[in-house]
């Protein structure tokens, strides 16, 4: 009888400590949910003072000399730093304060991502060794943060209104790669599965990554030939070395790579023009000749 004495107390003392446990999470939850609605509060204080000049709207005020550019309250708030004041990025600008040189455009996106770095740490030391992060060191215009994840509407990639989100991160990407890229990427298998909803094929960021993204003549990016069939192989278990092969982006062009898809496309457009031709006329035939029957059973 010892033993069965022994394991319901060991069984209620297990219970107690889990019971001990979930009250300490319940506890921990409500104080982080304070604590959130308390930085909210805060936060909106100083953004409500921001928005004093920010929250004329372009196409209803008018946009003159010295305007203070429109800022949409409601997008700020359902973004992933809508706990983050205004100030905390904008860090030269203090509530009720108007900065002494006011910056626009580029400069003050150039401005901003310092203060991205301050938080994201680990996310610019990866960002300083791609090939936009050697531009922006060269001084040379190149993506920042805001131009892939946006400003004032940051949100998460998980978020179908996210820049970055599976299905809009291409149109991200050919903002500044022009549309030679989006035209190639289309016509590809995983471009028109993309286009149909899917989520698991391959877009811009599968291949050449994201904030590390090299140049393909880097031994070290992810579509160097020599890491392409590696690169192909988080998606295709079967990646052969002759993945590399291919030609990415290739044009539907009369000669270079693309000229044996641009052959194929062609000749299939016209099998279907011819045949859909010869079967209009031998339908036309086909009536008439019932058409004569007819007239020739009438007479």
């Amino acid at each position: 009888m010892t033993w069965k004495k022994w394991a319901l107390g060991a069984c209620a003392a297990l219970v107690l400590l889990m019971l001990s446990g979930m009250t300490a999470l319940a506890d921990t939850r409500v104080n982080l949910d304070e604590l959130t609605k308390k930085r909210l509060a805060e936060t909106e204080a100083i953004n409500q003072a921001c928005l004093k000049c920010h929250n004329q709207k372009p196409e209803t005020a008018g946009r003159v000399p010295g305007q203070a550019p429109y800022v949409d309250p409601d997008h700020y708030r359902q973004s992933v730093h809508a706990t983050i004041a205004c100030t905390q990025c904008h860090e030269d600008v203090q509530p009720g304060n108007k900065p002494s040189v006011i910056v626009g455009g580029r400069e003050l996106a150039k401005k901003v991502d310092k203060s991205c770095q301050k938080c994201h740490a680990d996310i610019a030391k990866v960002y300083e060794t791609s090939s936009h992060g050697k531009l922006f060191q060269e001084g040379k215009e190149t993506a920042l943060c805001s131009d892939c994840h946006g400003s004032h509407n940051i949100r998460k990639t998980s978020d179908p209104e996210s820049l970055v989100y599976p299905l809009n991160s291409v149109q991200t990407c050919v903002k500044c790669h022009g549309y030679k890229y989006e035209e190639t990427y289309e016509e590809s298998f995983h471009g028109r599965a993309v286009h149909l909803g899917s989520l698991t094929a391959a877009t811009c960021v599968s291949c050449h990554g994201s904030h590390g993204i090299l140049g393909p003549e880097d031994p070290a990016s992810s579509v160097n030939k020599a890491n392409v069939p590696e690169t192909c192989a988080q998606c295709h278990l079967k990646a052969r070395p002759n993945f590399s092969n291919g030609t990415e982006h290739a044009e539907l062009k009369p000669e270079g790579p693309g000229a044996t898809t641009y052959w194929t496309l062609k000749f299939f457009t016209w099998l279907t023009i011819v045949v859909v031709t010869l079967l209009l006329i031998h339908v036309e035939m086909e009536l008439w000749r019932r058409y004569q029957n007819i007239n020739k059973h009438k007479g």
